[in-house]
């Protein structure tokens, strides 16, 4: 047979089917180690012994290119995929370049260059990835619920001490549950029974919270396959109040959105009141505080300055006005504080970001959270999306220059645009 006849004639399809990549090793290590990458852009506990971005980069780089090379056919990329690579590509570039006065030198702005083949594979495969995600956050929601309901009978399961160095508090430790941690300072004792606050598989109980909700906006609030409820327990089972908000706005939203989900909320309403009512009268005085009291009192008392000063470390009201208008619009660098003079000084809410970054990135962090959601072609995608933006700008302001947010984001714009979703029922990909 020439070679030219052999260019031309059909392939064989028992020969075709053995060379399909999901079949082979490699390609479902590869999409485990990709998964766990994005994890790992969440301060997940996998990225711990490898320390900084640069060791990270370099250890994942290799298996994400060649994944993509045997994945991305870049003859013809989705019109979808290939809109969102480049957006997030520019938008973080813009962000993340070290160019303003007090930037390191550190190679975490190339992030965006190295994420951008992983959107642009198909959606099939990123599906494959989301589902790993989703998989690994709910076996240690499944652990963290056997925790939590072990030590509220009053018993413990087997667990190990892990130090940290990271932490304003170096006395505080980790223990490390078989799939799941629990920081030091959020078990609270209630005669013999401990009620504990979860860090799943991250350093706190908020970033356990939002990477969990991003997770599920990912996958456009479908709840129908087990790692996603399990995924949305785990989120709950950390007791933070920006994860029980989210969870409202999703009940109002499913509520209005059709007759069978809203006889749904409808049930589960009065069982939610009977937990939060519980919750109020049993909670130890100091875990109540810290959930709701004092957030709640702090609302009352000034408003929402008041919460977000709760926010606040050091002398930020002393820092923040010596800053012009160019520095607030264009930012200073991630070396702000300690570049100022200002070392115990932080905040985590946006204020945050407009120091490090300016108000022009994070006006292009929305322009790019809302271009995402029009591209999904999904109302309650964008909704949410929108929502989980204001949360992160509100709460956790630093967590948006991780490349696990723009991902999700990313995720949830393609999977909703490539992929038919109906109420009750799983997805089923249509490319």
């Amino acid at each position: 047979m020439s070679f030219a006849r052999g260019l031309t004639e059909p392939i064989n399809p028992a020969v075709q089917e053995f060379k399909t990549p999901e079949r082979s090793l490699f390609y479902r290590i590869s999409i485990l180690l990709v998964a766990i990458f994005i994890l790992s852009t969440g301060k997940a506990v996998f990225a711990w012994p490898l320390g900084s971005t640069q060791v990270v980069f370099a250890v994942f780089s290799p298996i994400i290119i060649a994944l993509s090379l045997l994945t991305v056919d870049y003859r013809s990329i989705p019109v979808v995929q290939f809109s969102a690579a480049c957006a997030v590509v520019l938008v973080y570039l813009s962000i993340l370049m070290p160019v303003r006065q007090f930037d390191s030198g550190s190679l975490s702005f190339l992030m965006p260059l190295l994420i951008a083949p992983i959107i642009l594979m198909r959606s099939k495969h990123i599906r494959r990835i989301l589902d790993v995600i989703a998989l690994l956050v709910a076996i240690s929601s499944v652990s963290a619920l056997a925790v939590f309901l072990v030590n509220l009978v009053g018993f413990d399961l087997p667990w190990v001490r892990l130090g940290q160095n990271f932490r304003f508090n170096p006395n505080d430790y980790y223990r490390l549950y078989p799939g799941s941690l629990v920081l030091s300072t959020q078990i609270w004792e209630v005669g013999p029974i401990k009620i504990i606050r979860t860090s799943g598989l991250f350093r706190e109980p908020g970033h356990m919270a939002m990477i969990s909700w991003g997770i599920l906006v990912a996958n456009g609030m479908d709840l129908s396959r087990r790692r996603y409820k399990l995924t949305l327990v785990g989120g709950l089972l950390t007791m933070s109040p920006a994860f029980f908000g989210l969870a409202i706005v999703f009940a109002l939203l499913k509520f209005f959105g059709s007759r069978r989900e809203r006889l749904r909320i409808i049930i589960a309403v009065p069982l939610l009141a009977a937990l939060g009512a519980g919750f109020v009268f049993i909670a130890p005085e100091a875990l109540y505080e810290r959930i709701v009291g004092n957030n709640l009192s702090l609302f009352l008392q000034g408003g929402m300055d008041e919460v977000l000063n709760e926010r606040s470390r050091g002398d930020f009201d002393d820092f923040y006005p010596l800053l012009s208008f160019s520095d607030r619009l264009f930012g200073i660098g991630i070396g702000a504080f300690a570049g100022s003079g200002f070392e115990d000084t932080s905040v985590s809410d946006y204020r945050g970001f407009i120091v490090m970054f300016g108000i022009r990135s994070l006006l292009a962090l929305a322009g790019l959270m809302l271009f995402l959601g029009l591209r999904s072609n999904s109302n309650q995608q964008l909704a949410m999306s929108l929502v989980f933006f204001c949360v992160l700008a509100l709460h956790r302001s630093w967590m948006m220059t991780s490349m696990w947010f723009p991902l999700f984001l990313a995720f949830g714009a393609i999977l909703a645009f490539h992929e038919e979703r109906r109420p009750g029922t799983s997805l089923n990909p249509v490319s």
